[in-house]
């Protein structure tokens, strides 16, 4: 994946949580504390999914792909989590464009 392509990814990511939702970065004491998802957390892991979505460009602007491929993972499983987005969505989200996707290949 380029670092294009992540921050397009991110982009779709942003466009689609926030209209609902607004980018809010996790507090120090949910970050350190939370260790499991639940339906009751699911709009605070979505605002934070909106606050990676614009962060992941900025990271790839400093030369911090792994970061930001880091974070760009968390954020495709707290999708698929929520129930936002299936991981085939995220697969071919992170595929070259007319890619078929085929999880075997």
């Amino acid at each position: 994946m380029t670092p294009e392509k992540m921050v397009e990814v991110a982009n779709l990511y942003f466009s689609l949580l926030h209209p609902e939702h607004q980018p809010v970065r996790f507090s120090e004491e949910i970050f350190n504390t939370i260790s499991e998802y639940t339906p009751e957390k699911r709009a605070d892991s979505l605002g934070h999914c909106c606050f990676i979505a614009l962060e992941i460009p900025k990271f790839i602007e400093n030369g911090k792909t792994g970061k930001a491929f880091r974070w760009l993972g968390w954020m495709q499983c707290a999708l698929w989590m929520t129930g936002t987005r299936s991981m085939a969505q995220c697969a071919l989200d992170n595929a070259p464009v007319d890619a078929i996707y085929d999880r075997d290949a």
